[in-house]
């Protein structure tokens, strides 16, 4: 079953939320967010820039491994996913741990990696072995991914 939902802004301040499921029409509700929030949407499109999401072309979240993946190593995968490739390439295994960090620049003061939604803290030694592979990922499927986009 595939599930779509898409939210349009329509004429008077009215959002409309469509969800369509592949076995049925599709549902549309609709309500004013005026009575609700008053002029909070207003101010929140002043204050912010719409942001799209792009998923990224690599896979090595879902990368098979020797080891057992828990919750933060799955999202220190999907962070080097979303990873330029440019940036990926000018990583140098002979830095030093200090180079790695100021090269990624989403370390904290206290020498982890800023990871959102994780059970425990990535440090650089961590780090650097999953990036190792990530390239080692990357090196091996770049002309299959890239010959798509």
């Amino acid at each position: 079953m595939v599930l779509c939902v898409s939210v349009v802004k329509s004429h008077g301040k009215t959002f409309t939320t469509e969800t369509q499921r592949s076995h049925r029409e599709p549902q549309r509700v609709s309500t004013t967010l005026d009575a609700f929030f008053g002029n909070l949407l207003e101010d929140f499109n002043a204050a912010h820039h719409e942001t799209l999401m792009e998923q990224p072309v690599w896979n090595f979240e879902q990368e098979p491994g020797d080891e057992r993946l828990d919750e933060t190593s799955v999202n220190l995968r999907a962070y080097f996913d979303r990873m330029p490739d440019e940036k990926m390439q000018q990583y140098r295994s002979g830095w030093t741990d200090e180079q790695t960090i100021a090269w990624d620049d989403n370390f904290r003061e206290d020498g982890n990696l800023m990871l959102l939604c994780c059970e425990r803290d990535v440090d650089v030694r961590e780090y650097r072995k999953v990036l190792e592979n990530c390239i080692d990922y990357r090196n091996r499927v770049r002309a299959i991914v890239m010959k798509d986009c």
